[in-house]
């Protein structure tokens, strides 16, 4: 009895692994480097430039503000000893606010370049998809997967011939 359970679990065994082994092998399975194709896509030196634009205007904001302050302390130190005591107190509590609102602003920059990047990155990730997935039907892929770190999807080897970042950038090339 013992024998016939092991022999029918490993003909079950055998068929089942015949099955996966056949099935896998109709599977086409690629990956993408969103990354490259990110950096290499028609239109983003634009995008490139704006960023660098924004991070320079948002620079010379804060350093405009940083001078402002500095040349108003100079000028209460080289006042100070002249004002009453309720002026100096008030030019005091007025240098503090702006030294705040300066500390403010210079927390809120990268989160505000950040928001920005996004903003502009956004139109080039939604047209890379739809050009994945053009790239997908027409080549009859089971499966695209994206390798990169941090993400659920890891790739710890692959054929460069599976990478179909320049289809998807021949795509997106179409699509001008």
């Amino acid at each position: 009895m013992t024998k016939k359970i092991v022999a029918i679990a490993l003909v079950i065994s055998t068929a089942a692994l015949a099955f996966h082994t056949a099935h896998a092998a109709e599977q086409s399975i690629k990956y993408l480097n969103v990354d490259y194709v990110l950096a290499n896509a028609p239109g983003i030196e634009t995008v490139k430039s704006e960023l660098e634009s924004y991070h320079a205007t948002m620079q010379d904001e804060f350093d405009s503000r940083r001078d402002e302050l500095a040349v108003a302390m100079r000028k209460f130190q080289e006042i100070a000893t002249l004002l009453s005591e309720a002026d100096r107190e008030e030019r005091v509590l007025k240098l503090q606010q702006q030294q705040r609102d300066l500390e403010e602003f210079s927390r809120t920059l990268q989160p505000e370049l950040d928001k920005k990047r996004v903003a502009l990155l956004e139109p080039f990730y939604q047209r890379i998809q739809v050009a994945t997935e053009a790239v997908a039907k027409r080549n009859n892929y089971d499966y695209v997967l994206k390798p990169r770190a941090g993400d659920s999807t890891t790739i710890l080897f692959a054929k460069p011939e599976h990478d179909i970042s320049e289809l998807v950038l021949e795509e997106l090339a179409k699509a001008n």
